[in-house]
C-alpha cells in the first residue's frame, strides 16, 4: 500500500509540473553569443551580487529561494528519455526545476547544479530581460535531449566555473595554496579538473609563478 501511494503521488507530481507537454512543446536552449570574459563576468555578478554565493552555501537554499526546485534520482517527466546527467526545465511561468544525480560525486553534482544555472540564466532569463529577438518562453536543456558539444553547453560550463569560484577568492588562495588544485578543489568544493579549467580559462598571465629559494617554494619576485 506504501509502495501504491509513492507511486501516485509521483504520477501527480509530474502531472501537475509536466502535465502531458512533450520534449518537443519545450524550447531548446540558444547560444547567447557572449565571449568567454563576458560569461564569467555575468556568471561573477549573479554567484556574489544577486544570490549571494558562498562555497559553504546550499545551492539547493539558493534555488529554491529563487522559486526553482532541486530533484534528485528522479527520472525525466518525458517518455522515452533518461537522466544520464542533469537538466534543467523551465515552465511558462518562469519556475524552474533542475534534475539530478545524487549517485554523483558531490563536487562533481555542485559543478552539474551550477552548469544547470548557466542555462537559466544565460539561454532563458539573459534573452528576455536584455529583449533579445529570440525570447524564450519555456526552456528545456538536457544532454540526453540535445548535443553535449554545442556553443550554449560551452556557455553553460564557463558560467559554472565563474559562478563556483570567485575570480579575486581565487587568486589569494591560488599564493595560498601555491597553486595545489587538490587543496583548491577542497576550499571551492569543486573537482580538481575544474580547478584547472578555471586557471585556463584566466589566462596565463593571470597566474602568479613559484621558485625554490633557501629550499622553500615562495612567490617568484
Amino acid at each position: 500500500m506504501e509502495t501504491q501511494n509513492t507511486y501516485s503521488q509521483k504520477q501527480n507530481f509530474e502531472t501537475v509540473l509536466h502535465g502531458s507537454k512533450k520534449v518537443d512543446e519545450y524550447e531548446k536552449p540558444v547560444a547567447c553569443g557572449k565571449s568567454v570574459n563576458e560569461i564569467i563576468k555575468i556568471a561573477a555578478e549573479i554567484s556574489k551580487n544577486r544570490l549571494g554565493y558562498k562555497p559553504e552555501k546550499s545551492l539547493r537554499d539558493i534555488i529554491e529561494s529563487n522559486g526553482g526546485r532541486l530533484i534528485e534520482d528522479s527520472p525525466l517527466p518525458f517518455k522515452g528519455y533518461t537522466l544520464r546527467q542533469s537538466c534543467i526545465v523551465v515552465e511558462k511561468d518562469g519556475k524552474f526545476t533542475i534534475y539530478t544525480l545524487s549517485r554523483s560525486e558531490s563536487a562533481n553534482r555542485r559543478f552539474d547544479i551550477a552548469h544547470e544555472l548557466g542555462h537559466y540564466f544565460l539561454h532563458y532569463k539573459l534573452p528576455n530581460e536584455e529583449n533579445y529577438a529570440n525570447k524564450p518562453q519555456t526552456l528545456l536543456a538536457a544532454r540526453s535531449v540535445g548535443g553535449a558539444d554545442e556553443p550554449e553547453e560551452s556557455e553553460a560550463n564557463y558560467f559554472a566555473l565563474a559562478f563556483l569560484i570567485d575570480k579575486e577568492l581565487f587568486k589569494n588562495k591560488y599564493k595560498e595554496f601555491y597553486g595545489d588544485e587538490v587543496l583548491l578543489g577542497d576550499y571551492f568544493k569543486v573537482v580538481p579538473r575544474t580547478v584547472m579549467y578555471f586557471g585556463k580559462s584566466l589566462g596565463d598571465d593571470y597566474f602568479p609563478t613559484y621558485e625554490i629559494k633557501d629550499g622553500k617554494l615562495c612567490l617568484k619576485s
